[in-house]
């Protein structure tokens, strides 16, 4: 079974159950690329996801 590290909390966790996160910084960072396990995702960045997608309305470049 395949390992991945989780980018937030650092916990080792099944492949199967990570999230792929791909963000766009705008800025020095540039592109963040990672895996997330499931926990992390649901408690620190679902919300976020869930929020910036209102009315079911893909969110734009001009989006907040």
């Amino acid at each position: 079974m395949a390992l991945e590290t989780c980018g937030s909390c650092g916990e080792q966790v099944p492949f199967a159950d990570t999230v792929h996160v791909l963000v766009h910084t705008k800025g020095e960072d540039g592109v963040v690329d990672a895996y997330v396990c499931r926990e992390c995702y649901e408690q620190q960045l679902r919300p976020i996801v869930e929020s910036s997608d209102i009315d079911g309305d893909e969110a734009t470049a001009d989006s907040p």
